[in-house]
């Protein structure tokens, strides 16, 4: 599990391909808004890789929605964001 996630890839320092991009975070959400306290950032999970990947060179924007409204609660800011990238 280590060796193929996301965040500990571009923690690793790993060469790692970062195009533009959103991540729609669910709040509450447990699983995943969390502060690690293994971590160096004292930041939660969406914050921390968010920062990570523009270390990285990428471009990447977090968006809270409501976790109970997740399906139709994403799809404005991920039209937006496609909107944004594809017609400029």
């Amino acid at each position: 599990m280590a060796e193929g996630n996301p965040m500990l890839a571009l923690e690793r320092g790993e060469a790692v391909l970062t195009p533009p991009a959103i991540l729609i975070q669910g709040r509450p959400d447990p699983v995943h808004d969390y502060r690690d306290i293994d971590s160096a950032l004292d930041t939660n999970e969406p914050e921390r890789f968010a920062q990570r990947y523009r270390e990285a060179g990428g471009s990447l924007e977090v968006r809270y929605i409501d976790q109970s409204d997740q399906v139709s609660g994403c799809l404005a800011p991920l039209a937006q964001f496609l909107t944004q990238q594809l017609v400029g």
